[in-house]
């Protein structure tokens, strides 16, 4: 047997060496096995992810962890966005996949005891696998127990590969979940070929449901289980480093089966008094300072510790404010001071309170207030201890005589008074025996009993001048320009039954103003006829009246205060002054003559307007008697004189010769202004002299050796009369002497004869502040140039022609005129004296011969008579031609 055994085993390692053999020969004729992918720089490769969260589970955080709740399953699915850029520029995309699947086994798990339901086993049960080739998936399946229940996490991803141009094989990126480690630390890093997950537990905790709270815990009681994990997701393979942790909670019933005991829940509250101010008492009785209001705090401690050993804590506070209205009060009797009540009635049921204590005409309030401590136990409201204040109530009122003193002034029976208050405040939601603090208050204060006389109410006022006015008294006079402010300070005292003063010093204010310190109408009614604008007054403290014209107000704004004080608990109307609405009484003018004002002429006037405002004393005991006040507003009024009429008159004088001076013509022009009042202004614009000038001469363009010219004899007579008389002797009768006359003609410069007005000369200017500054009618021409005069002359003259032989020999023998034209230029226009010329000229020529025993000859006589701007003039010449014989 040994033997045949021995063979058998020969045979067999035979045939095994043979199949060796042939799988070793056919195995020869595969390819070699693909090396294993080659890692790419990281800096070619890109992964974006995106984790699908369940709707309304969480978001993963801390503070709201992703929630699997008892008896369900947890799948959520991460997308990936991978790429890699080939060395040649190329890019290649792929979309691996990731999965977390988290459950729990059971929905429901039993222990012996709280500590065997939350006990965590350390470690966790990893297992690994892989399958696939493009992509190839991994798979971790992680298992946490906790007091016998089991926590999965199912956790897979996929990875590709691709070869790039290089024929190298590149593992494309993807996310990686990274393996699990138990407790609060965080998971670390794996290499990429480990591909495991890790998940870090982060704590389990138990709370009772509320349906099994209960001192002692016997047979089954239920709990809610709640574990929580971290889970870290990071990226591989890119070269941008991606992570992110996502927080898991998984929750489930845990039942323990044995007996537990807990503690009683305990609550308890303490306080100290705090002292604000008011009292130097430090515990109750409180007594009031005199004089100040007291305030107190009751500062409590407070703590509540459930039977799980959970411990809370508080600081409430209740406080008490209490003040008297009055240090002192007055009565008719001991009774009436003691007659302390409570005048607010019930208070219950409320955590604050004004309570008021007192007598007809003195108040003691008790301020009070608690607050109400409660605090949270996770989702659970726990009301915690503190002190409730209950309503105050008056115990005790007591009196103790202080004697006849002097007080206010007044001689009086003096008592201090004692009131004594009770407050309960009572421990609220303590274990144990409630044991309420007793508060006690007591505030004293002065009582006077005194005769009771008829309460005096009385004002009086002095005048407060603000501005405005120099009057101290009314009337009132307002200083023009300016606004007048007054006020009627006055002191109203109140003396109630007990004698007991009150002084108040209300105040009436009145302010007057004028819009425009000048106004201007289209005659003096209408700036007389100032109107109320502002209608009838109502029943008002405060009043904005206006007076005036049409374009006038005069604004009188007054008010006035009342005043009031306290009496037997009653409100007082104390004494003052009321304003009624101011009247107007009288409107006033005087003529205060013409002027110009804001560059207008006009007519102005003083407008005088006189208000009357009564001022009546309201609750005054006694007769009421009313001041009278006066305001009295002065301004200007002024009336437009408007110029409706321009007129010229020309004219002038002859003015003899005198002083060295010649006869000469003053011309001047009356400018007449008619205006809208009926007012008219002349204005008159005089000339410089303008002399008149009488010519003679001979002229003798032929030979003037045939005769002789003897010396004349020239008599001129105030420069308006001339005589001339010349005597010409020829040497013979030979020569062909003839005495026969010429022609005559007259002459005259253009400038007078043709109008030619710009030829004229400047005699004498003016400044054009001499023209009217508005535009008028008139039928005088425009003229552009400087205001002044202007003068152009003409020459009037006679010749004849004395022919004394037959050559044609002969003399011009002439006479002739200067006269002056000129005219006035004003406002623009021209005005010129061509109607005022009245130019007459008569001219005689005789010839008389004569023969005498010596001579013989001809006496030529002309004789010319001009009448110019009403002036005569004459100019005779006598020519005496002769031979001897």
């Amino acid at each position: 047997m040994k033997q045949k055994s021995f063979i058998w085993r020969i045979m067999l390692m035979s045939m095994i060496a043979v199949m060796c053999a042939c799988v070793s020969a056919c195995s020869s004729d595969d390819p070699e096995p693909e090396p294993l992918p080659t890692p790419d720089p990281k800096e070619n490769g890109e992964v974006v992810f995106d984790i699908k969260l369940p709707e309304g589970n969480g978001n993963g955080t801390q503070g709201s962890p992703v929630t699997v709740q008892k008896g369900e399953k947890l799948d959520m699915a991460i997308s990936q966005k991978s790429s890699y850029t080939d060395p040649d520029g190329s890019v290649f995309t792929c979309e691996p996949k990731a999965e977390i699947v988290l459950f729990a086994k059971m929905d429901t798990v039993v222990a012996k005891d709280i500590a065997g339901l939350t006990k965590v086993k350390e470690g966790s049960d990893v297992k690994s696998s892989s399958n696939g080739t493009y992509p190839v998936r991994y798979q971790t399946t992680q298992t946490f127990e906790i007091g016998g229940q089991n926590i999965v996490f199912d956790l897979s991803h996929e990875v590709y590969t691709y070869i790039n141009s290089m024929k190298d094989k590149i593992e494309m990126p993807y996310v990686k979940i990274n393996q699990a480690k138990m407790g609060n630390t965080p998971a670390a890093e794996e290499k990429p070929q480990g591909r495991s997950t890790a998940v870090a537990l982060t704590g389990v905790t138990v709370r009772p449901l509320a349906t099994s709270r209960a001192t002692t815990i016997t047979d089954s009681t239920l709990y809610e289980v709640n574990a929580q994990f971290n889970l870290d997701i990071e990226s591989v393979n890119a070269k941008k480093d991606a992570k992110q942790t996502l927080v898991f909670s998984v929750t489930y019933i845990g039942v323990v089966e044995t007996t537990t005991e807990l503690k009683d829940p305990e609550s308890v509250v303490s306080f100290v008094w705090d002292v604000k101010s008011g009292t130097a008492s430090t515990a109750s009785p409180f007594v009031k300072t005199a004089g100040e209001p007291m305030e107190i705090w009751m500062n409590q401690s407070c703590r509540h510790s459930d039977e799980y050993g959970n411990e809370l804590v508080g600081d409430p506070k209740a406080k008490i404010k209490l003040s008297v209205a009055q240090d002192t009060i007055w009565a008719s009797s001991i009774e009436e001071l003691k007659k302390v009540v409570n005048k607010s009635g019930d208070v219950s049921e409320t955590q604050e309170a004004k309570q008021v204590f007192g007598t007809e005409n003195q108040d003691i309030t008790i301020d009070w207030s608690y607050e109400v401590a409660t605090a949270k136990v996770g989702d659970l409201d726990v009301d915690m201890p503190y002190y409730v204040l209950n309503a105050v109530t008056l115990t005790d009122v007591s009196v103790k005589e202080l004697g006849k003193k002097t007080c206010q002034g007044k001689v009086a029976d003096l008592y201090e008074i004692t009131a004594k208050f009770h407050q309960k405040a009572t421990p609220k939601n303590i274990t144990g025996e409630v044991v309420s603090e007793e508060i006690e208050y007591v505030v004293s204060y002065v009582g006077a009993v005194r005769e009771i006389k008829d309460p005096e109410s009385i004002v009086s006022f002095v005048w407060d001048i603000k501005g405005g006015t120099n009057s101290t008294a009314s009337p009132f006079v307002q200083i023009p320009g300016e606004s007048m402010e007054i006020w009627m300070n006055q002191s109203s005292r109140y003396t109630d039954k007990y004698g007991q003063e009150v002084l108040k010093e209300p105040k009436a204010k009145i302010k007057l103003s004028v819009a425009q310190d000048t106004v201007w109408g289209d005659n003096v009614e209408k700036l007389k006829n100032i109107v109320n604008k502002s209608g009838s007054v109502p029943e008002t403290k405060n009043v904005k009246q206006v007076f005036g014209t049409d374009n006038q107000d005069i604004t009188i704004d007054w008010s006035y205060e009342t005043v009031t004080t306290e009496a037997d608990g009653k409100e007082i109307a104390m004494a003052y002054y009321a304003l009624e609405g101011a009247t107007l009484t009288d409107v006033s003018v005087k003529e205060l003559g013409y002027k110009v004002c804001q560059n207008k002429e006009a007519d102005l006037y003083e407008i005088t307007a006189t208000f009357r405002q009564k001022a009546t004393p309201k609750n005054i005991t006694g007769k009421a008697s009313s001041e009278e006040i006066e305001y009295v507003v002065s301004y200007v009024g002024a009336v437009e004189i408007k110029l409706e009429k321009v007129e010229y008159f020309p004219g002038g004088e002859w003015i003899d010769p005198h002083d060295n001076m010649a006869l000469a013509y003053y011309a001047k022009v009356i400018r007449r202004r008619t205006y809208s009042n009926g007012a008219v202004q002349e204005d008159e614009f005089k000339d410089f002299g303008h002399p008149v000038q009488l010519m003679t001469s001979v002229a003798t363009p032929g030979k003037y050796k045939y005769f002789t010219i003897y010396p004349p004899t020239d008599v001129v007579i105030g420069d308006s009369i001339r005589h001339y008389t010349r005597s010409f002797e020829f040497l013979s009768k030979e020569r062909g002497f003839s005495y026969v006359a010429g022609r005559n003609k007259y002459t005259s410069e253009d400038v007078f004869t043709d109008h030619n007005w710009a030829g004229y000369k400047t005699s004498k200017l003016y400044d054009n502040d001499v023209n009217l500054a508005i535009d008028f009618s008139t039928s005088y021409p425009s003229d552009v140039r400087q205001s002044g005069w202007y003068f152009g002359c003409f020459i009037y003259t006679i010749e004849y022609h004395l022919i004394w032989d037959t050559d044609a020999n002969f003399a011009n023998i002439t006479t002739g005129f200067e006269f002056y034209d000129q005219f006035l230029v004003i406002d623009g226009r021209r005005i010129d004296f061509t109607s005022f010329h009245n130019l007459k000229i008569d001219h005689q020529f005789d010839q008389q011969n004569f023969s005498t025993s010596s001579k013989e000859g001809a006496i030529m006589k002309l004789e010319t008579n001009i009448s110019y701007l009403g002036k005569k003039f004459r100019e005779t010449r006598i020519d005496s031609l002769y031979v001897a014989k």
